[in-house]
């Protein structure tokens, strides 16, 4: 993001942008906190860390959302392996499935259904595309084990040799395709597929095989009706709406606990490690009490991890900790300490005036006077936003402290 841009962003939404964070989150705070859930989960995809849950507590303005994020960003790059540098390209493979999601305006009942509808393998792979490069992946292991003349018909259909599609070329050049913003060409590519697939699924005798294939994964209904059990092949956009239209109240995934039991069902059969999953403003006691079965039975995924991490207002949790009828509520959130971000001290604010100063500097290099360095000027403008703080005038959050400082900056 540009300089001028980004002023402009942070001054009509004073949020910390994913990108260029480090001008905004000063002090080792936050990133300690983004090291500790790096390491936990790049440990768990290792399979050298159990299933856990996580609870992040902090008041609104000091990040949450942005730590859900960074995780959210390192997941993805942990699915990317760049081959040759001759190549210039890359696989994209499973190792990790997660779903971020926020509880903000949502009804509990809502949970399941966001949870599988939102899960991704990538920042820049839409949740449509992800499930279908699932599908095609299924298809491609089942044409691999019941070989001519159903895989000699699928490779065909892709154009491709054996040994360039299944050891990840295929995937590799779809990749490509979608960061020059060609994400038409995956999406005729797997349509193509699935249309080929589905009709070959119309033979009685691959119809049976294909069902003693996929095993459990036949409980998974909304997937595998809406990718495997149609009588055409349809377009990426209708299947997403089929799918859609097949989780909302699927009794199979009522509960989270038995929708991350089904994802996990999925991600065998494409060798995942690890789902993680990331629910944002989980403020209302009924999402909690919703979790806590998911909570409790982490314990027993073991094969395939899972992280379970709950973004919460402190003030919320405390709330929680003193209303709770049932003292064992408590017990399970905090049982794994929580990470707590916490508000600016004055030292950070400091810090966050000259990151902002040479920020605006930059933006505006071209209109307007440069701010210059000031240690007068600085401590003034600290001073200020510390009595705001004091006399209940601002929150103490990064959020308005950010306000204030461009508010100062433009007007000294």
């Amino acid at each position: 993001m540009q300089a001028r841009e980004l002023f402009l962003s942070l001054e009509s939404n004073p949020v910390a942008p994913d990108d260029d964070f480090d001008r905004f989150v000063v002090g080792s705070h936050f990133n300690d906190s983004f090291i500790k859930l790096r390491v936990v989960t790049s440990e768990m995809i290792k399979g050298k860390q159990p299933s856990r849950f996580q609870l992040v507590v902090g008041e609104n303005g000091n990040g949450k959302t942005l730590l859900a994020n960074r995780l959210t960003r390192f997941l993805s790059d942990e699915n990317e392996t760049r081959g040759p540098k001759v190549s210039g390209q890359s696989e994209r493979k499973f190792d990790v499935l997660y779903s971020h999601i926020s509880a903000l305006g949502k009804a509990s009942s809502q949970t399941s259904l966001e949870i599988v509808t939102n899960l991704r393998r990538s920042d820049i792979e839409e949740p449509e595309l992800t499930y279908s490069l699932i599908a095609a992946k299924i298809a491609g292991d089942f044409a691999m084990q019941y070989q001519p003349p159903i895989l000699w018909r699928f490779l065909k259909l892709l154009g491709r040799g054996t040994a360039d599609f299944f050891t990840g070329g295929f995937y590799g050049k779809l990749e490509e395709a979608l960061r020059d913003k060609s994400a038409q060409q995956i999406r005729s590519a797997l349509e193509g597929v699935n249309e080929r697939f589905q009709k070959s699924l119309n033979n009685t005798h691959y119809r049976k095989k294909f069902e003693e294939f996929i095993g459990d994964l036949v409980a998974f209904e909304p997937f595998v009706n809406t990718y495997f059990n149609q009588s055409s092949g349809a377009g990426i956009n209708r299947l997403r709406a089929n799918f859609l239209a097949a989780v909302n109240g699927a009794p199979s995934l009522a509960q989270p606990e038995q929708a991350i039991a089904q994802i996990i069902e999925l991600g065998k059969r494409i060798n995942t490690k690890a789902v993680v999953i990331i629910i944002d403003d989980c403020n209302q006691l009924g999402f909690v009490e919703q979790l806590l079965p998911l909570i409790n039975d982490l314990s027993k995924f073991t094969t395939t991890k899972v992280f379970l991490m709950v973004n919460m207002v402190q003030s919320v949790a405390e709330e929680i900790v003193r209303s709770s009828g049932d003292q064992s509520v408590p017990q399970r959130l905090f049982y794994n300490d929580p990470i707590r971000l916490l508000g600016p001290s004055r030292k950070e604010v400091d810090a966050l005036y000259d990151n902002l100063r040479v920020l605006y500097n930059e933006a505006f290099s071209e209109s307007k006077a440069p701010v210059p360095e000031s240690p007068v000027v600085r401590e003034k403008t600290v001073n200020e936003w510390s009595d705001a703080v004091v006399n209940g005038r601002i929150n103490s959050n990064y959020r308005d402290a950010v306000r204030l400082l461009i508010q100062r900056l433009k007007s000294p």
